[in-house]
């Protein structure tokens, strides 16, 4: 993605909507205070001891990416936003880019 290009805005009913696909249920889901003004839109809900984030993805701008975290693992999926079902072309491209950014941090790091 470069400089130019924006992420579209998520909003409550989509993130609703894929929140329920995704998980069964939307109860709790909030919008992040920290990004209440911002432009891209970050939603986040707790199920017992997993924190819930679903914002458009980062890596793959056309896709809205729902991350599950618990204490030392994470979970993501990506769903598209027009028809409301998971993304597998996405997921791959997501997780391609996502391990080449890794190995490019570690031939810095080296």
């Amino acid at each position: 993605m470069n400089a130019k290009e924006k992420l579209p805005t998520l909003t409550k009913a989509l993130a609703t909507e894929i929140s329920k696909i995704a998980l069964g249920t939307a109860k709790g889901l909030e919008l992040h205070p920290d990004y209440q003004y911002a432009p891209e839109k970050l939603y986040i809900l707790r199920l017992g001891h997993f924190q819930v984030q679903l914002r458009y993805s980062y890596y793959v701008p056309h896709a809205v990416e729902v991350s599950v975290e618990g204490d030392c693992s994470k979970a993501v999926m990506l769903f598209n936003p027009t028809t409301l079902r998971e993304d597998f072309d996405a997921s791959y491209q997501y997780h391609r880019l996502r391990e080449q950014e890794k190995r490019k941090e570690m031939e810095e790091m080296q």
